[in-house]
């Protein structure tokens, strides 16, 4: 006896789940929902926030409000302008037009500036979260010690820390893939870890 025997005899299956016989109509729901959310909602998104961002940038760049905190929200500010730019170009463009990703430099760009430049700013947005939360503390807490700590050294230190984690983690894959001689008939995906 089998394993696969085994497993048909002993293995009961919940109502509601397994193999139907609409998994190809269950498919292309699927892929109507995510032209729906790329193009349609996704478009709505990235419009929404452009202008949001862009409004906050402006605010947040008056003389009257500006201080370590308004740094902060405006270098999250540009980081979601990112995102929602490379979420743009990397999804919603291939979802208007399908033929878009069979091309080389279509490839080229998703893979050495869309997708780490996505990630990055995401990153970016989630330092910036905790250094205006750090600095929320430090002007509450430690009133004295608040114009000790000067933004440009903070915003450096996360921007560097950012930017070897990328360096570290993403680019290390990329130059290995490079190294194997790129896809082809017998291109075996390298691991950079």
């Amino acid at each position: 006896m089998n394993v696969t025997e085994t497993l048909s005899k002993n293995t009961t299956i919940p109502v509601g789940v397994g193999k139907t016989d609409n998994t190809d109509e269950m498919v292309n729901v699927a892929r109507v929902m995510h032209w729906y959310s790329s193009v349609v909602v996704g478009s709505v998104f990235v419009v929404i926030g452009l202008i949001g961002n862009t409004l906050s940038i402006i605010v947040w760049n008056r003389k009257p409000l500006r201080c370590s905190t308004g740094t902060y929200l405006v270098c999250q500010a540009l980081s979601h302008i990112i995102a929602l730019l490379f979420f743009f170009f990397t999804d919603t463009v291939v979802m208007l037009e399908p033929e878009v990703k069979k091309h080389y430099f279509y490839g080229v760009f998703y893979s050495y500036i869309g997708y780490p430049m996505a990630y990055l700013s995401v990153i970016i947005s989630i330092w910036m979260t905790v250094g205006v939360t750090v600095d929320r503390y430090i002007l509450v807490c430690w009133i004295r010690y608040s114009k000790v700590c000067l933004l440009a050294n903070v915003c450096l230190m996360v921007l560097n820390a950012t930017f070897n984690n990328i360096s570290i983690i993403s680019w290390r894959s990329v130059l290995l893939m490079e190294e194997t001689g790129g896809p082809g008939e017998n291109h075996q995906p390298v691991s950079g870890y």
